[in-house]
């Protein structure tokens, strides 16, 4: 889209019709460029729209419905439908749905003109003190929908009585006020003209298409933009304030002073209100901080974060930085503010009294604190202060910054205020602002829709795509061993590994591993073709270690990483850059030891679930490793995890691997085949007996059932063993099947008569049958016509896993 381009830098906007695009014809629904307006504006993937009958007419029951199908497309056939039945059609400009109580985000200020002609509405608008739109619409008939677009969207709690709801409904207000528009335009969830359908007037004809006509195409600042906006006729005064920095370039004409006087003569400026008015001086002020901290030795990023602690409730602060040109301005600037506020750069003290200053107030009325301190009579009750605290955290939590700087910034905000919070306290915040801005899935009600996906597999059976897998068992089995090589097999093409088929192509990997050391991790990889050695010789003791693909990024045992806010940052920020990944978690008590959860208590899978959360943003599957208990190695999948059971409630499958043959204590283990087996929500069990190979590849034996059915066979054949005649009977019986013969009672009297004296023969041999197979299970009874007896019961080995038959 082309709009057109102001002419000063409050914003005179112009007619300008978009260019590149042909007149439709009256009443065909343009769904591209719906979709981009919408696009442009920042809407969320979920946008209502309402269709409405014209003014004159039977307005009737209004439509509605959501702008984009499941798959993402412009639902182009019933708004089309809808202009087709002369519905003019409109959209919810807001966030989080219908009304005004589910609206969670505010994405823009918008106003509406419903008088004059659209010349005279631009004028108007020129001679606004307003900054310049970011999209003017036509609305097709008399009309200009004016938007200015927020670089961060207002987020709201979903209930009518938001506080955040109720200062943007004011700030509308004070729009209509300095523009004239409609008055009306104030509510959460109204809704404007949408784009690309066109305006049906009262006897059904077809106006104009509403389209964008001009505007910057940009977004801007709430700070900015309210400083902007006139206050209303009774304003409430502002604390008064003794900066009067001058916006223009002040020359500094002291050599630089010391990094410690610096900073210490921050405290002698007020921290910025916004909305007080003195943008104008705080802006110059601050990129003066900037040069002088730079001209001292420091860094800007040192400044920056001393302007967020000075600064806790100018939100808009890195950006307006980062922005602004900072050549502009001197340490001059800085200075300047710092004297007109009672600081004398020249005085070799400015440093202690820089720091008294922060815990002192002043004798006349006026409060000189640091952040640290909390402002004198600008207490607020405990339920305004947490809305502020989570407002300003979920605005955090979007800005690039080290997390320890997010927690000083809360605690010096909370003190402001004249409020304590916690570490732990702090730490909530900035997990609950997490989840809001990701957000939060709503409930179906009758009527609406919701997007399934079909069931997919990564590899089928065993890991499904998309959803969260814990993998159990006691130490050294091989679980990890286990994945590696099954990541080696399907990035090197081949479509199954140990009999599961594998399931498109192998996405990037992201090891997230601090219980391993580099070393393991080398000796694990490089075996398999995930990492090599960059020097040739093998004897050097500090050889380079170089990961391959398809593994993108590995945290080992020196990263250091928790599940914290930090830990989560780092694995978002790769998650971020491999769209679709899979996260190998190895293991999840080394994640999770340094948080001082209790794996006995359901709070221990809090972190699982932020990761499950976490992973979803960016269609990454997380497979979690975890530790079996020792008393519960053998139990099913689901019970093996050690701890609560809240972990493996708290995932979609849980893969369990055990050894087939349990070592007594003390004892070496001889046979190193392990049972796989799988239990959960996506599909049918799985168990197969599986065995790695020296070269950390792994065999498939065979399906479980079968080993486990012989384990019985062989205790049960030990136990006959005991049995001289159960022995006898037992080798008999299998050395005539071995031959394709089955065995009657007169077979074993004939080969074996000597052990059945002293008493009833057939009646000894025929019981000495039934307890091999009724109680032992070794053979099984067939009954067969024997020429000249009859029907007569024969027995046979019984196979593996079979049942009488």
């Amino acid at each position: 889209m082309t709009y057109a381009t102001p002419n000063h830098a409050n914003g005179r906007v112009e007619s300008s019709s978009q260019q590149g695009v042909a007149p439709k014809q009256p009443g065909v629904f343009d769904p591209p460029l719906a979709a981009e307006f919408i696009d442009a504006i920042g809407k969320n993937g979920c946008t209502r729209t309402r269709g409405f009958r014209p003014k004159g007419q039977s307005r009737g029951r209004a439509v509605k419905d959501d702008l984009f199908l499941p798959d993402g497309s412009v639902n182009a056939a019933t708004i089309q439908r809808w202009q087709d039945e002369r519905f003019g059609v409109y959209f919810v400009v807001n966030n989080g749905g219908d009304t005004k109580a589910s609206i969670t985000e505010i994405v823009a200020y918008f106003a509406e003109f419903d008088d004059g002609t659209k010349t005279e509405q631009f004028q108007r608008l020129n001679s606004s003190p307003l900054l310049t739109p970011s999209y003017v619409i036509d609305n097709g008939g008399k009309s200009l929908h004016v938007y200015w677009v927020l670089d961060e969207p207002i987020l709201c709690r979903a209930r009518e009585d938001c506080p955040n709801k109720a200062q943007w409904t004011a700030e509308q207000e004070r729009i209509a006020a300095v523009l004239g528009s409609d008055p009306s335009i104030k509510d959460p969830s109204r809704v404007m003209r949408l784009p690309g359908a066109w305006y049906v007037k009262a006897d059904g004809s077809f106006g104009g298409q509403a389209k964008v006509v001009a505007g910057t195409g940009k977004r801007v600042m709430r700070d900015e933009f309210l400083d902007c906006l006139p206050e209303p006729e009774s304003p409430v005064s502002p604390p008064p304030r003794q900066l009067q920095a001058s916006p223009a370039p002040i020359s500094a004409d002291l050599p630089p002073r010391p990094l410690e006087e610096v900073r210490a003569a921050l405290n002698y400026i007020p921290p910025r209100i916004p909305g007080s008015g003195t943008y104008q001086d705080d802006r110059p002020a601050a990129i003066g901080y900037i040069h002088a901290v730079i001209e001292a030795g420091g860094t800007k990023e040192l400044a920056m974060a001393d302007l967020r602690v000075h600064n806790p409730e100018w939100t808009d602060n890195d950006q307006v930085i980062r922005s602004s040109d900072l050549s502009s301005f001197t340490s001059g600037s800085f200075w300047h503010a710092v004297k007109v506020n009672g600081g004398d750069a020249s005085r070799s003290d400015l440093c202690s009294n820089g720091k008294q200053l922060a815990s002192r107030i002043a004798t006349n009325g006026k409060v000189m604190v640091s952040p640290a301190q909390g402002k004198a009579g600008s207490q607020k009750p405990p339920e305004e202060v947490l809305i502020i605290l989570r407002d300003r955290a979920r605005k955090l939590i979007q800005q690039p910054m080290p997390p320890h700087e997010r927690s000083v910034i809360l605690r010096s905000l909370a003190q402001n205020h004249g409020a304590h919070i916690t570490p732990a306290e702090i730490s909530q915040l900035l997990s609950v602002a997490r989840q809001d801005l990701r957000g939060r899935p709503q409930g179906v009600a009758l009527g609406q829709k919701i997007c399934i996906q079909r069931r997919k597999w990564l590899c089928e059976g065993l890991l499904p795509a998309g959803r969260p897998t814990l993998m159990v068992s006691v130490p050294k089995v091989g679980k990890t061993t286990l994945l590696c090589a099954l990541v080696s097999a399907w990035h090197y093409g081949c479509g199954e590994f140990l009999g599961m088929k594998l399931h498109g192509n192998c996405p990037p990997v992201l090891l997230l591993g601090p219980d391993m050391t580099p070393e393991d991790w080398a000796d694990l990889l490089v075996p398999l073709g995930l990492a090599r050695y960059t020097k040739e010789d093998e004897d050097d003791d500090n050889r380079e270690l170089e990961l391959l693909p398809p593994i993108q990024y590995l945290w080992h045992s020196e990263s250091g990483i928790t599940l914290n806010e930090e830990g989560y940052e780092e694995v978002e920020e790769q998650l971020r850059e491999n769209q679709g990944s899979l996260l190998i978690a190895d293991s999840y008590t080394a994640l999770t030891a340094s948080l001082g959860l209790d794996e006995w208590k359901a709070e221990v899978a809090g972190p699982l679930l932020d990761l499950a959360c976490l992973c979803s943003l960016y269609d990454a599957t997380p497979i979690v490793i975890h530790h079996a208990g020792k008393s519960r190695a053998g139990e099913r999948a689901s019970s093996a995890s050690r701890g609560a059971n809240a972990l493996p409630a708290a995932v979609s499958q849980v893969v369990s691997l055990r050894w087939l043959d349990e070592a007594g204590p003390g004892s070496i283990r001889r046979d190193s085949r392990v049972v796989l087996s799988t239990e959960g929500r996506a599909g049918k069990p799985v168990e197969l007996v599986v065995e790695q190979q020296e070269d950390r590849q792994w065999v498939l034996h065979g399906e479980g059932a079968q080993f486990e059915a012989e384990k019985a066979r062989q205790r049960q054949i030990e136990k006959i063993n005991k049995n001289e005649r159960q022995r006898a009977v037992y080798e008999l019986v299998r050395g005539r099947w071995d031959q394709g013969l089955r065995t009657g009672v007169s077979d074993i009297l004939n080969e074996l008569g000597d052990l059945f004296e002293g008493g009833d023969q057939q009646k000894m041999a025929r019981r000495t049958l039934e307890q091999l197979d009724l109680t032992h299970g070794l053979i099984e009874q067939k009954k067969e016509v024997v020429v000249g007896r009859g029907l007569v019961a024969l027995y046979q080995v019984k196979e593996c896993g079979t049942n009488r038959g």
